[in-house]
Formats: structure tokens, sequence, C-alpha cells
């Protein structure tokens, strides 16, 4: 892993630690910050591969789409951040994700050096920044997951409101776009997969877009022609 100082916020359920924890074997500087009432048999585990966990109270307003919970369990997991390792960078990881390279994708966050980043963009809604891994440094990352216990947060969407609540009504404005996009990290040689949903992310949807350049083709066409995918894969190679 990268010299430069960074911690890790995992924010969320344990429900699949299992499927978690290995990605931070031998990971400095990581914390899970969950809710008090998680079953302790997670918690033992998370801890005994050396993740510091960060108990809090659920908020009692869930906002749209739960975004209270989100922002409340990554607002805290900062503040304790802070506390225990006052780090340079900061980055947001669900609880939900396996990334295959956790060191490579915090090397490719600080490469773009930004104040604050995504892994990407989704079209939908006229547009918005990815919500799901955010890197930062202290200041704008604490901006940006601010938490207030407020039941009208999260409208329209989760991420169309921390989208203008951190940029501004003019988030969408072409000035906000041309600085962003351009920097999204590089995500060759990294795997996010979705637990729950048992994909990776780059296969969700074919209204998101991500920083790769490998297999671009090969990608589109598992959107236009999923049932072939496999008869053309082995054709290409051949």
């Amino acid at each position: 892993m990268s010299n430069i100082d960074i911690s890790i916020i995992i924010q969320g359920p344990t429900k699949y630690y299992k499927d978690i924890i290995s990605t931070y074997t031998g990971i400095k500087n990581v914390l899970w910050c969950t809710w008090e009432d998680e079953p302790q048999k997670a918690i033992h585990a998370i801890k005994e591969v050396g993740i510091y966990v960060h108990l809090i109270k659920k908020p009692q307003k869930s906002g749209c789409r739960n975004v209270n919970f989100q922002c409340k369990s990554t607002y805290e997991g900062l503040l304790k951040c802070k506390e225990l390792f006052d780090t340079s960078y900061y980055l947001k990881v669900r609880s939900d994700f396996n990334i295959s390279n956790i060191s490579l994708l915090c090397d490719r966050f600080i490469v773009k050096n930004e104040a604050i980043n995504f892994i990407g963009w989704a079209n939908m809604l006229d547009g918005f920044f990815l919500d799901y891994i955010v890197f930062g440094d202290y200041i704008n990352m604490e901006k940006f997951w601010m938490f207030k216990d407020d039941e009208n947060n999260g409208n329209p969407c989760p991420e169309i409101f921390l989208m203008q609540r951190f940029f501004g009504n003019n988030y969408l404005s072409s000035e906000v776009k041309s600085n962003y996009i351009p920097k999204l990290p590089l995500l060759d040689d990294i795997r996010f997969f979705w637990v729950p949903k048992g994909i990776n992310v780059r296969d969700f949807s074919s209204k998101l877009e991500f920083n790769y350049t490998e297999n671009k083709f090969i990608h589109y066409l598992k959107f236009k022609f999923k049932g072939i995918i496999f008869r053309i894969n082995k054709i290409i190679k051949n």
C-alpha cells in the first residue's frame, strides 16, 4: 500500500463481513463504523483481522432511501478516524463491497491528488457522481458527509442531495463536470464486487461510467448481447 497517509472507513451493517474482511488483510488504518446492535459474532470477527470497530446509535430519521444511515455512519466514522489515525486522506467504502485490490485503489486516488473524488458517474436523473466510494481530505469529506437527523434529507434522491449540498445547486454545471469527470481514478486491475447483488459493480448498469481502459468493447457488448457474450469472448480470444 502507498506510504501516503490514508484511512479507510467501511460504513454500514456487518451482514456481509465474511465476504469483506479479507479485502483489508494487512491494510493499516481501517475502521468499520456500524450500529451498536450489530451481532457480536460479526464484531469479534472483524476486530480479529485488525479492523477497528466503531459502534454508534442509528439515526432517528431514515431520510430518503436511508440516506441518514449512510451519512451518519460515514460522518462519525470519519471523526473517529481523524481522532485515531489523523491521516492526510480518507476513503469511504460501503460495507457490502468486496474490492479486489484496495491498496491499488488508494494509490490511484492519491495519484489524482483531488480534494474530493469519486469512482464513477451515473447518467441518470441528469447525472451525478456515485457515492459508493468517496475519497478526499478531511475538510472536504467532513463537508460532503456532514450529518443532520432530518427526515427530508435525500430528496429527490440521495446522490443528487449529496451533490447539491456539496457543490451547490449548480452541481451539474459544465465547470463541475469538466473539473471532475476527467479526474476519476483509473480502475483497471481492480474488481468491485457488489455482494448482495452478486455482480461486479461495473456490470450493474450501462448508465454507469468508470475510468477503465481494459476490455471496453467487451464490456459494452455485455449489455447488448448478454446471451452470447461467452461465444463472443471465445471468438475474440481465438
